[in-house]
């Protein structure tokens, strides 16, 4: 169980109260709404001030006991979500372009098809197996086939700078646009997330 609702469920048990009353302790006239809220944030972590100071005084707890499970909910997913980004990571590289952002009339393109489709040139599972020579000839390869079927450019990001070679979760190199080693990174960097949450 993650820690805030571990923080909420004990203390309502030691009450001997439901999520229902404490949705009316909240202050909600509409349960099904403070309900879809109060998962919101056991699940998410996402409220605002108000809403946590009305769940101190609710379940009767010190706001930094709160806080304090908020941070540990948030260290948690963190993580996890690296966790996750280790087991599914490929090798890669990522595209700099002019602009890491789209412009604000194209982010919700960008979300519904997925920023990979721009900024991503998948490599073969097995590079990291081959000579460096090797490796950089397939970087070639991807780089040339990614340009061949974008001959117009790309709009929406602006020319491409470079590249970043991910050639391990935390081992990456940057490239120039003819693939030419500028810089070797041992940390992992950062790949900006775009996506539209419903």
């Amino acid at each position: 169980m993650n820690p805030i609702k571990e923080l909420i469920y004990s203390s309502l048990s030691k009450n001997k109260e439901s999520r229902a009353d404490l949705i009316n302790r909240l202050g909600y006239k509409n349960q099904g709404k403070g309900l879809r809220r109060l998962d919101n944030f056991t699940c998410r972590a996402k409220a605002n001030n108000n809403f946590i100071e009305k769940l101190s005084v609710a379940l009767n707890l010190d706001k930094s006991k709160i806080d304090e499970a908020i941070n540990s909910f948030r260290q948690k997913s963190k993580l996890a979500q690296e966790k996750a980004e280790q087991l599914a990571f490929s090798p890669h590289l990522w595209i700099k372009h002019e602009r890491e952002y789209p412009p604000v009339g194209s982010i919700c393109l960008v979300g519904l098809i997925g920023i990979d489709k721009f900024k991503k040139i998948l490599l073969p599972e097995n590079i990291i197996m081959l000579s460096w020579a090797e490796q950089i000839k397939e970087i070639r390869y991807g780089i040339n086939l990614y340009n061949s079927l974008n001959k117009a450019g790309n709009r929406i990001f602006g020319a491409v700078t470079g590249y970043i070679y991910r050639k391990e979760y935390d081992v990456s190199f940057e490239l120039d646009i003819n693939g030419s080693i500028k810089q070797i990174y041992s940390k992992k960097q950062k790949e900006p997330k775009i996506y539209i949450d419903i």
